[in-house]
């Protein structure tokens, strides 16, 4: 939520709208087959999930399990996926 920030230590979801290739099973959540990473504050993070939103059509979930100690109104944040990172100019507020 915009100007409530995420404990440390704790699980938070994020939303996109990048392609990456799914599993094809249609009775399981459709996860990304190549693995994400995910780093916070320059640390790595616990990536329980990715892959498309359950609720929101054509809408990428990435969980993640924000690591102990990142504290900050402006944590950068960056993900790894299939050899591409993302800029870091997302941030997140944490406490």
């Amino acid at each position: 939520m915009p100007g409530l920030p995420a404990l440390s230590a704790a699980q938070t979801s994020a939303l996109q709208t990048e392609k990456d290739n799914l599993e094809n099973s249609l009775d399981a959540l459709r996860s990304t087959t190549n693995p994400l990473q995910v780093r916070i504050g320059g640390a790595s993070a616990e990536v329980p999930f990715s892959g498309l939103s359950p609720q929101f059509t054509g809408v990428y979930q990435v969980n993640v399990v924000v690591p102990p100690g990142a504290t900050g109104a402006a944590v950068p944040v960056q993900l790894l996926i299939g050899g591409v990172t993302s800029a870091d100019t997302l941030t997140v507020a944490l406490q």
